[in-house]
């Protein structure tokens, strides 16, 4: 560990560059770095600015919140909706360059059938592709700018991501969380230097599709399934 005198001692421009490249590779770490001393706390404080801005939280904005309740400081969504109507909710604009991923558990599933979507959407919130555990298979949903579900194909230069199955077994077979989805954690990659989305679930990697723009902006994205009580937590804050 570096003294904190050293730290002190450091010019303004490379203590910067040190507290960035920390925030780059492991953000918890940019945050200790800047709870070190007083001094720090104040030379540092655009860390703080910088790591609220990554922090993972459902935006009401882009959330259907008639239909979802969102709690534990953003980080988890309720449904609150009636049986059968599938709600819409979205999270802040993830890094655009890298290897990207976040991860979202599963706290409650109605009949423990995992029947909803977890993934990512674009920038406006109007095109999502995610991951059905119900029956392991990648889904595309499409609305407007105001809300409204809608049959339509992705937006120039997207890739496609129809439903395929997305989960195997190490037969290579059709693979699922059906009756067992409680509890699960479902990892979500996006590798913005192949333009790849893909899903880690329960440890297991699963590819999912190529074609997406690279340095596309994208956002955490989740559909509940229409049951009242199902529940969705990030498994971590940032």
């Amino acid at each position: 560990m570096v003294p904190q005198n050293s730290l002190l001692g450091l010019p303004e421009e490379l203590l910067h560059l040190v507290a960035d490249a920390l925030l780059h590779k492991h953000l918890p770490s940019a945050l200790r770095l800047r709870q070190a001393s007083t001094a720090l706390r104040g030379r540092l404080a655009a860390v703080r600015a910088a790591a609220e801005a990554r922090r993972l939280r459902w935006v009401p904005e882009l959330t259907d919140t008639d239909l979802n309740a969102i709690s534990d400081e953003g980080r988890r969504l309720t449904m609150m909706g009636y049986d059968n109507i599938l709600s819409w909710a979205a999270g802040p604009l993830l890094p655009t360059a890298g290897r990207v991923s976040f991860s979202v558990r599963i706290e409650e599933s109605n009949e423990n059938r995992g029947g909803l979507v977890i993934g990512v959407c674009n920038e406006a919130g109007t095109c999502a592709w995610g991951l059905r555990p119900y029956d392991g298979k990648l889904f595309r949903h499409s609305r407007t700018a105001d809300g409204q579900l809608i049959d339509a194909p992705p937006p120039e230069g997207w890739s496609c991501g129809g439903v395929t199955q997305v989960m195997v077994d190490e037969a290579g077979q059709p693979a699922n969380l059906n009756g067992r989805a409680t509890g699960a954690v479902i990892e979500v990659i996006v590798d913005h230097s192949e333009g790849s989305l893909a899903f880690r679930v329960n440890g297991k990697l699963s590819p999912a599709l190529r074609g997406f723009p690279k340095g596309a902006p994208l956002r955490p994205w989740a559909r509940l399934a229409g049951f009242l009580g199902d529940k969705v937590r990030f498994a971590k804050a940032y």
